[in-house]
């Protein structure tokens, strides 16, 4: 594990076999563990063998920026007077645009990873949509 704190979420598992569990648990026991750190070992081994694994952890980032970026548009400062296009990329909003292209531009040169733009006013539940307008 990184030195960045993990958010850790309460999961539950239907239908576990009930054997399987109580070795797990026993193992976690002997070992000072605890059943998710078992359970999380074990995905990591099988993950890291799976042909399509850097696949899915780009998937995966993606998914997290755009979270990042979702957020930073719900909590940001725009206002619904607001018109044109807002660019948002690291969890951050970059500025507004009178048109998409200017704003595509601006992320160029301005996100590393993953960009948002989004046509103003917005407003919450709207459904945006990933990828490129043509």
């Amino acid at each position: 594990m990184t030195g960045r704190a993990r958010r850790t979420r309460l999961v539950a598992i239907k239908n576990f076999d009930e054997d399987l569990y109580r070795m797990v648990k026993t193992y976690a026991a002997l070992t000072d563990g605890t059943i998710a750190s078992v359970i999380e070992e074990a995905l990591r081994s099988w993950m890291r063998g799976r042909e399509d694994y850097d696949e899915v952890r780009a998937w995966v980032a993606l998914e997290r920026e755009y979270e990042g970026n979702i957020g930073a548009l719900e909590e940001g400062s725009i206002g619904e007077s607001d018109s044109g296009y807002v660019l948002i990329c690291d969890g951050r909003i970059v500025d507004l645009f009178r048109g998409y292209g200017d704003a595509a531009r601006a992320s160029r040169e301005s996100c590393e990873v993953q960009a948002l733009i989004v046509e103003l006013p917005y407003s919450e539940g709207r459904v945006v949509e990933l990828g490129l307008p043509w």
